[in-house]
């Protein structure tokens, strides 16, 4: 419980009703959840706008409203009577974003937070720091797209959303503190960083990682140079307390000197910048930036890789061999992310931090084996974007001994431009594709899956159209042979499939477990 003035304390705002003495029990921008004693928060969306349901907020014991426009007359004379304030405010998400923060007394102010962008390899990084910290002994939690841990177990994240709205992001957040936690790791999204939703306008991060860029939510960000603006404004918000924090960049990109600039030049206090990278892949105009964390000769494996880790210690020139057990190049990226995020934020020495590297486990839904005793290779992954899919499809064409059949849709209301450019990728590699439903969203899903089937100019690649995609899963797993391996990606490890009617329940692993069972497999079986 606190004061109207003390939560609206940061925003810049206008009484048009009542003051801030007014008694505050709690915050909402959905008028359908708002509770008496409720501040009530009127957000502009994309499918309709918040002011329209002012008068449902007041129904439900609303307190304030919280508005960017002057309500109608009948809106103020209700609230009028009510003894309700209206206050206005310029931008009611980031007044959301900032009241959030008084509401629950700052928690960012009690946790070390690490701040983690890019368009692919966010949650593994994510999870791989948040490993590393509890190795050292620190006590983490994490959000991300997957998963999340306020206490002693994570669990799955059920909103959907990677980054969550900032009541959401600042509830979890003290949920940690509550919980004895030191330190947090966030995945914070381009949505998430963007002013549109200024979902994390009020966080103080001590720590930013940027693992890569590629063409995606352009549809959000509404050009490439906004999304990368975007994602750059996690380094423009690190602080810590007695230099500007930690910036960790992937040397393998080339934005990586526009990220520099705004992690030293543009951030409060200046940065310290961490490079990393496989040497063999960054770009000729990285080449002279000093790597804090290097990767030499990967040796890739099924389920697990090898690879030799270089990096400078006490003056000295280390070189160090270990075994990742997840597959995969470009985890190997996001380990040497996760090694700096939490070598910058603790101190702890990197050779300290390498020993436990072996020791981490992999990401649900990601690169994960699907055994039911059948003649060929399934795998699930996540990978859903033209860069995500440059990085994992040579590495399953390296483990198919025979065919490699693609299973995937792309998502509807989203960056329509990613999609024949995943069909040209996909078919580069493949013998199959299945394209299918993904997320269609209010879109017509046959015209996604013809969108992405424009962009295969392979000759040697057939291409299967089947919306319903456990039909297709079926269809994929009765074409293949022994040897071929069939890649369901997309998915990953998400719990629905949202559709014009709203979500519906899926999860891939299950759904590929039952169709094997239909077809005579049996789950576990050798």
């Amino acid at each position: 419980m606190v004061l109207l003035q003390d939560l609206l304390s940061p925003v810049e705002h206008t009484y048009l009703l009542g003051s801030g003495s007014t008694i505050v029990r709690g915050i909402s921008y959905d008028s359908r959840e708002v509770l008496p004693g409720c501040v009530y928060f009127a957000i502009p969306g994309i499918h309709t706008d918040g002011h329209k349901y002012l008068p449902q907020a007041l129904e439900m014991g609303a307190v304030a409203l919280i508005v960017m426009n002057p309500p109608l007359s009948q809106v103020l004379e209700r609230a009028q009577k009510n003894s309700v304030a209206v206050v206005r405010v310029k931008n009611a998400r980031s007044a959301l974003a900032w009241a959030a923060r008084q509401w629950y007394r700052a928690p960012d102010e009690k946790l070390q937070i690490i701040g983690v962008t890019g368009t692919d390899g966010k949650s593994s990084t994510v999870w791989y720091a948040h490993q590393l910290l509890e190795l050292l002994g620190y006590a983490s939690g994490f959000v991300s797209t997957v998963s999340m841990q306020t206490g002693d177990i994570p669990e799955a994240n059920s909103l959907r959303q990677s980054t969550p709205e900032a009541p959401e992001i600042f509830s979890l957040l003290q949920k940690m503190v509550d919980q004895k936690r030191t330190h947090g790791v966030i995945e914070a999204t381009s949505h998430g960083l963007s002013s549109k939703t200024a979902r994390l306008e009020a966080l103080n991060f001590q720590t930013g990682v940027f693992t890569n860029i590629s063409h995606e939510h352009l549809e959000f960000h509404g050009s490439f140079e906004q999304y990368l603006y975007d994602k750059a404004s996690l380094f423009r918000k690190i602080a810590g307390e007695s230099y500007g924090g930690t910036a960790v960049i992937n040397a393998q990109s080339p934005h990586a000197a526009y990220l520099t600039r705004a992690a030293i030049e543009e951030s409060s206090s200046g940065a310290r910048v961490l490079y990393y990278g496989l040497k063999e892949a960054i770009p000729g105009e990285n080449r002279h930036l000093p790597l804090a964390l290097a990767g030499e000769n990967v040796t890739p494996g099924s389920v697990s890789q090898e690879i030799d880790f270089v990096y400078v210690e006490e003056n000295k020139n280390l070189r160090r061999n270990l075994t990742l057990p997840f597959p995969g190049a470009f985890n190997c990226e996001n380990v040497m992310a996760a090694v700096l995020a939490v070598h910058g934020q603790t101190g702890r020495r990197i050779s300290e931090i390498l020993d436990n590297v072996p020791k981490l486990q992999g990401v649900k839904g990601r690169m994960r084996a699907i055994k039911a005793g059948q003649p060929f290779t399934v795998m699930v992954d996540y990978a859903h974007t033209p860069g995500s899919f440059e990085k994992v499809f040579p590495i399953f064409r390296q483990a198919a001994t025979k065919g490699l059949f693609a299973l995937f849709g792309s998502g509807g209301e989203r960056d329509i431009l990613k999609r024949p450019i995943q069909g040209k990728i996909a078919g580069k590699y493949c013998q199959r594709l299945y394209i299918t439903n993904e997320d269609p969203r209010l879109e017509d899903p046959q015209k996604i899956v013809d969108e992405i089937a424009k962009g295969v100019n392979n000759p040697n690649c057939r291409v299967i159209k089947i919306v319903d995609r456990r039909q297709a899963i079926e269809r994929a797993f009765i074409d293949a042979q022994e040897g071929d391996m069939v890649v369901l990606l997309g998915k990953g490890h998400e719990q629905s499939i949202i559709t014009p009617d709203g979500k519906a329940p899926w999860d891939e692993e299950t759904v590929a477990y039952e169709v094997l069972a239909g077809l005579g497999y049996t789950k576990g079986a050798l």
